[in-house]
């Protein structure tokens, strides 16, 4: 794929629909995806579970699926979820919803700070003044004016705050994929799907959600996590592959299993793991570039197509 079509590709998913955090965003990103896989010729269907996860209120969660489940050979999975900002720095592994309870806490606490301010501020300042002046006076602007800011406070840190920086996780694995689906044959789309998952980055509750729509169905699984991070490409597997001159592959432990038949980041292995950084990778086009190619090229040795 030409350099300038990624380009696009990360402005759209990178920058403007980079966080995937409320319900907002997310339904804003899936219109968004199911367009771009329609539009590369496959069949969209998008599925929505309303569950209570880890012990909170019922929510919704929503898993994306393009392409043929009944007659493809290989899916392509990937989270789209934005994790939450980290607060406190703590150490993020490939294959791993990184989930911090502790952060989650803070989080919250930051979200009950911001609501006692703004009470603090109605009680204090604007409710004397507005009975004095009347609701007609500046007073009566500046009531309107913290109202509308806590209604969308409440609406925006209610679960917490998303990260800023997505391109890690996972902006560049879905700009992966996209791009992948577009350079596609006619032939070779018949044999591929996709299946951008929920929940990535908290309770992976995404991943049950496909088994669920799998139904047992005898598909190899691919999956993507951190592929804009700094560093090699690395392959789990229990088969050893060879789709890229840039890849190292490891024998993929059982606890990776739930993910998947072929799991692929990029990082530095240390210690049977991937560590993932948030820092800015100059070379997230190019590693995006050479993974959809290496995707491409592990299509060609299942299907010889």
């Amino acid at each position: 794929m030409e350099k300038e079509t990624i380009q696009d590709l990360i402005l759209r998913y990178g920058v403007i629909l980079k966080k995937r955090n409320t319900e907002k965003q997310k339904t804003a990103f899936l219109r968004a995806a199911q367009k771009q896989l329609e539009e590369a010729g496959f069949t969209v269907d998008i599925t929505c579970v309303a569950a209570s996860i880890m012990k909170r209120e019922a929510m919704h969660t929503y898993n994306l699926y393009a392409g043929d489940f009944n007659h493809a050979g290989i899916v392509f999975v990937t989270y789209y979820d934005t994790p939450l900002l980290q607060l406190l720095p703590r150490e993020q592994k490939a294959f791993a919803s990184n989930w911090s309870q502790g952060n989650f806490l803070l989080h919250t606490l930051l979200f009950l700070l911001c609501i006692l301010v703004m009470v603090f501020l109605l009680y204090s300042g604007i409710l004397p003044n507005l009975q004095r002046y009347d609701f007609m006076s500046i007073w009566g602007a500046v009531l309107v004016l913290v109202c509308l800011s806590g209604f969308y406070i409440v609406r925006q840190m209610r679960g917490g705050m998303a990260a800023g920086n997505t391109m890690v996780r996972n902006s560049s694995s879905l700009i992966t994929l996209f791009a992948l689906a577009s350079e596609l044959s006619k032939q070779e789309k018949e044999h591929v799907a996709f299946a951008l998952i929920d929940e990535g980055t908290r309770s992976e509750y995404g991943l049950k959600m496909l088994d669920a729509y799998l139904n047992g169905r005898s598909i190899k699984r691919v999956y993507l996590d951190a592929i804009g991070n700094t560093g090699r490409l690395q392959c789990f597997s229990r088969d050893e592959i060879s789709i890229s001159a840039d890849m190292e592959w490891h024998e993929k432990r059982k606890a990776m299993d739930p993910y998947g038949d072929i799991l692929l980041t990029r990082g530095d292995f240390q210690n049977s793991e991937v560590i993932l950084r948030d820092d800015k990778n100059d070379q997230a086009i190019e590693h995006i570039m050479s993974t959809a190619d290496a995707l491409h090229e592990l299509i060609r040795q299942c299907f010889d197509v």
